[in-house]
């Protein structure tokens, strides 16, 4: 039997890589990914 180790955050910034696009007004890279969980963040 093969053990396969999964990593949940892991496989959720792989799919959300490509996601990843050029924001010239604040002249940084910006992450869907870390965007979303500021969203999230931004709730409480």
């Amino acid at each position: 039997m093969v053990r396969r180790s999964y990593d949940p955050e892991a496989y959720a910034f792989i799919r959300y890589l490509p996601k990843v696009k050029w924001d010239p007004a604040k002249r940084y890279w910006i992450f869907s990914f870390f965007d979303d969980l500021l969203k999230k963040f931004q709730k409480f």
